[in-house]
C-alpha cells in the first residue's frame, strides 16, 4: 500500500448474496458484505440483484453508475480476507 493508504482494485465480482469478491493489487482477495449498506438511501437501488451484479472495478473503488460507488479504502479496511 502506498503512503496515501490507497490500494488499487484489480478485479471485482458481485455475488448473488450481495457480497463483493475483490482482488486488490497486493494479491489479497477480500469479501465485502454489502447487505448492511443496502438500507442507506444512496445504495437502495442496489437491492435489485440485477443492478448489484453490474458492479465495475474503477481502480479507485467499485462503481455501479455515476451516482453509486464505494471507495477502495472502505472495501480494503472492512473486507474479510479470503485468500
Amino acid at each position: 500500500m502506498n503512503s496515501l493508504n490507497f490500494i488499487k482494485i484489480n478485479r471485482v465480482e458481485a455475488k448473488p448474496d450481495f457480497t463483493l469478491l475483490i482482488t486488490f493489487e497486493t494479491g489479497e482477495i477480500k469479501s465485502f458484505d454489502f447487505k448492511p449498506l443496502l438500507s442507506l438511501s444512496i445504495y437502495e437501488k442496489l437491492n435489485n440483484p440485477i443492478i448489484f451484479a453490474q458492479a465495475i472495478n474503477d481502480v479507485f473503488g467499485v462503481i455501479w453508475n455515476d451516482d453509486i460507488d464505494i471507495a477502495s479504502e472502505v472495501l480494503y479496511k472492512k473486507g474479510v480476507l479470503v485468500a
